[in-house]
């Protein structure tokens, strides 16, 4: 037996088409991302719902929410969500990298201020989650982590302004990107939203669309285009109407890095990117992973199939409806069907069964593999006659065994042959060290087998040693 080392190179080439992430097939109960955002641009740019049209945006002494993601590098002070009435009666989120920090505000007279100390203005998206706890405590979280708090005292909210993204009215323009803004409103904040809660939605990551829509107001993904004016309330009926925006305000960049979050991402749907698509975890899609850019995968890989007209790199397994290519302890990647060199061609297949004629063990479509060694005298050096003799074969022993469960389907069959362990002091130049693979995937051995070949040699001086002793005892009886 030969280790044979096949290294196999898979080229998959794609003509990318799309600009940004497209996400397909939304079911009922989650609401999918497409992986866009709006960029506003920090002078006039905004959006709003007046007062007198919204629903369920005045949220007086009760519990809310309020979620997004967003990314900038202003250094100026600005609102990202506002609605408040003269005086500042109401709620808003703004930022103020100066000072530095990031502020959750509910007022009604006196203000109750939840704020950070950091400026979040590095050109990196930004996960922010604010918790209102009427009567307890009001939490402003950044990236799934508690960044500032203040007592709530169940000051009164509601008020006549308008619900506003990106801008105070008339000034305090936002400058910079945000997507899928969301507002809740459940009884107790702390069913869903408390620290345990926020992480996970923060862990979901920014593409993969919202955790949960139990008490859910309003939800915008901030990614259409602006042709028609509108951010579409996707939850409910609270379309925002943007200002001075244009079709090159929304996902504006054409190579986006898809980065997944901290965990896991699995998609209900397709995957189509031109840029780069990153998961610090496993990704999924039920439908087809199309990529015009690099793949960087550091967990597992599931899709219907895979493009990547890149470089693909994944630490787990990577597996499509057809062949699962799995990934083992020892850094070496193995698939149940086999894979094609080249070309899809029968004869480019490596397979471990085949109906033509090769090896017991592998197949190259249906030829055998040459791994005869050379044998030249030019190949070689110190060439003397062996002192080996059949005394070392008779130390060999020959067994009868069954093998295992968790190294064959068939632990029936009895077979006969010796112990690569018993041949280590008799003939150890014949005992090779071998990794091997059980039937459970994560489970690798190293084992030590024989080396057929090194053992032919001794049993031909053998047999020659055999034939000399008989041609003796013929001359003796002469």
């Amino acid at each position: 037996m030969r280790t044979i080392k096949i290294i196999v190179g898979l080229i998959l080439v794609m003509a990318a088409t799309a600009s940004a992430l497209v996400i397909k097939t939304t079911p009922s109960n989650i609401i999918y991302n497409t992986g866009g955002f709006s960029t506003f641009n920090g002078s006039d740019e905004s959006a709003k719902i007046t007062d007198g049209t919204q629903s369920g945006l005045d949220l007086g002494t009760t519990d809310f929410v309020i979620r997004f993601w967003f990314k900038t590098t202003s250094t100026a002070d600005s609102r990202l969500v506002f609605k408040t009435q003269a005086g500042d009666n109401g709620y808003g989120i703004w930022l103020s990298p100066a000072v530095p920090m990031l502020r959750f505000r509910c007022r009604n007279a006196v203000s109750e201020d939840a704020s950070t100390t950091s400026a979040y203005n590095d050109g990196v998206w930004y996960h922010v989650v604010c918790v209102r706890e009427s009567g307890g405590t009001n939490i402003i979280y950044v990236d799934g982590v508690n960044a500032g708090s203040v007592s709530d005292t169940g000051l009164d909210l509601d008020n006549t302004g308008d619900f506003r993204v990106a801008t105070a009215g008339t000034d305090k323009y936002y400058d910079g990107n945000m997507s899928e803004l969301a507002v809740y409103n459940p009884s107790d904040v702390n069913v869903d939203w408390d620290a345990a809660g926020v992480l996970a939605d923060y862990q979901r990551g920014r593409h993969r669309g919202l955790r949960l829509t139990t008490n859910l107001v309003s939800y915008w993904r901030l990614d259409e285009l602006e042709s028609d004016t509108t951010f579409t309330d996707d939850q409910g009926s609270n379309d925002l109407t943007d200002t001075n925006m244009t079709d090159a305000d929304n996902c504006t960049d054409n190579n986006p890095v898809i980065n997944y979050g901290p965990t896991d991402a699995y998609i209900d749907g397709d995957i189509q990117a031109t840029g780069d698509v990153t998961a610090n975890g496993d990704m999924g899609a039920t439908g087809n992973l199309n990529i015009g850019g690099n793949s960087t995968i550091t967990g597992n890989s599931t899709a219907a199939s895979s493009t990547v007209a890149g470089n693909s790199e994944v630490s787990g397994d990577l597996k499509n409806d057809t062949v699962t290519i799995f990934y083992d302890a020892s850094k070496r990647f193995y698939g149940a069907g086999g894979f094609y060199v080249g070309t899809v061609a029968d004869s480019k297949l490596i397979d471990d069964s085949s109906t033509g004629v090769g090896t017991t063990t592998l197949y190259i479509g249906n030829e055998t593999i040459d791994t005869t060694p050379v044998s030249a005298a030019a190949a070689k050096k110190d060439i003397v006659d062996t002192a080996a003799n059949i005394d070392i074969l008779l130390n060999i022993s020959v067994k009868d065994y069954k093998y295992k469960k968790a190294f064959t389907d068939d632990d029936a069959t009895i077979h006969t042959g010796m112990i690569a362990d018993d041949l280590v002091s008799v003939t150890p130049y014949a005992v090779k060290p071998y990794i091997q693979q059980t039937n459970d995937p994560n489970v690798v051995v190293t084992l030590n087998y024989i080396d057929m070949d090194e053992l032919i040699p001794l049993m031909i001086k053998s047999i020659q040693d055999l034939q000399k002793q008989i041609d003796d005892l013929k001359q003796l009886i002469q």
